[in-house]
């Protein structure tokens, strides 16, 4: 397998680029910049030889380049693009540009450069409800002072809790998208970018169906909203009579109750993936605390599977 070793060594600028910045005698320090700055995957390796290579012919074309780590300073990175920008119009210009703007904070750390972007810390997922927790959400659910704001509720309940759906999915499932299968499974059919069929956990089966009778095949379980109108989901929780110390109705928490469920049901990752309109499992990981072990079933599990594809 090729390392990130293998693309600094074997790299090889085009003949014209290899003429323009000296190639044969700068490319050591190039290669030297590049493993010292530390880039991991063999895509940034390449994108930062390619860009250094690039700066370093410009350098040269201005009288410079003598030295490529001594003219790694933030003025002539920025000059650098000032006049490529308009030569090339929108061409790679901001990648190259963190890139240079890297390198040269790892190699001439003294030249004044601004810190380098801050990563954000990756949100956590909500903790589920308790079974007591969710008990209570659904009396306060069940005691709303008018029918709309109950089917509100019972429309969040149901969908985020029994589907795992997201709010925007939510408010647009009707009846109709509402069917039971041959196995007497029911299940919601959500359109969109991530569109699917989810099966209503049981808890939750009499809650939908209710709604889905009472919506129609084109009416939404959620009742008459506008999707346009801002925040609608918001909006509708916001309009929800909480009594005093009642368990709050929250959404994230609500779909995390769904997936540590559905995981604890045995399903595999493919399967829960395309349940949960998702396409990575970094989620998983803040989820293993609730999810439980069965070594005996994981056992026999895992022996009974049939090798090859």
């Amino acid at each position: 397998m090729k390392t990130v070793e293998d693309v600094v060594v074997s790299f090889q600028p085009s003949r014209e680029r290899a003429r323009r910045c000296d190639w044969a005698n700068s490319r050591a320090e190039i290669q030297q910049i590049i493993r010292d700055t530390g880039f991991e995957s063999i895509k940034a390796t390449k994108d930062a030889m390619y860009s250094t290579v690039g700066y370093l012919c410009w350098l040269k074309s201005i009288g410079r380049g003598a030295s490529l780590k001594d003219d790694m300073v933030p003025s002539l990175v920025e000059r650098y693009f000032e006049v490529r920008s308009k030569k090339i119009g929108k061409a790679r210009p901001g990648t190259e540009r963190s890139i240079l703007r890297r390198i040269g904070r790892a190699v001439n750390p003294k030249a004044g450069w601004l810190p380098g972007p801050t990563h954000r810390p990756r949100r956590r997922v909500q903790p589920p409800y308790k079974v007591g927790e969710l008990a209570g959400l659904e009396k306060t659910i069940d005691w709303q002072p008018s029918p709309l704001m109950r089917r509100r509720g019972s429309a969040l309940l149901g969908l985020c809790g029994g589907c795992g759906f997201w709010p925007s999915e939510v408010i647009r499932v009707t009846g109709g998208d509402v069917t039971v299968d041959a196995d007497g499974v029911l299940r919601v059919h959500v359109k969109g970018s991530r569109e699917r069929q989810v099966p209503v956990l049981e808890a939750f089966r009499p809650r939908v169906e209710a709604l889905a009778a009472d919506a129609g095949p084109n009416g939404k379980l959620i009742g008459p909203i506008t999707i346009e109108q801002g925040d609608p989901v918001g909006k509708a929780i916001l309009g929800l009579k909480m009594p005093e110390g009642a368990t709050r109705l929250s959404l994230p928490r609500l779909r995390t109750t769904w997936m540590v469920a559905v995981l604890n049901s045995g399903v595999n990752t493919a399967e829960f993936l395309y349940l949960a309109g998702l396409k990575s499992l970094q989620c998983v990981v803040d989820l293993s605390e609730w999810i439980t072990v069965r070594p005996d079933q994981m056992w026999r599990d895992a022996a009974s599977g049939t090798p090859g594809v």
